[in-house]
């Protein structure tokens, strides 16, 4: 089961992050995650290290969309408030009778 399209209006651009070689991190191509619900909410989450960090927006996506931690996420494309910040937290939900869904917190 899939969110359903009205409660997802929003897109935004994933390059996923693949490892880490010689030279830093590596990310795979852009591409555009359709059917997110984004919104700014400062929190203070745990990255995937253990390690506190704020998180200055979070998206809503549907279970199997999800980035994996440490892919770099541009929000609000096309606007005065686009920025680009790296995925610190990949929380999945999974219900036998909802959508399931995942909450992906960013830098």
């Amino acid at each position: 089961m899939r969110l359903p399209v009205h409660w997802t209006p929003h897109s935004v651009l994933v390059r996923p992050f693949l490892g880490v070689g010689g030279a830093g991190p590596i990310y795979g191509p852009q591409h555009t995650l359709q059917h997110v619900y984004v919104e700014d909410a400062r929190e203070v989450v745990l990255d995937s290290d253990g390690t506190e960090v704020v998180s200055s927006t979070r998206f809503f996506c549907n279970f199997d969309d999800a980035p994996a931690e440490k892919s770099l996420v541009t929000v609000w494309v096309g606007t005065p408030f686009e920025r680009e910040a790296p995925a610190v937290r990949v929380a999945r939900y999974q219900h036998p009778h909802w959508p399931g869904f995942a909450e992906v917190r960013l830098k």
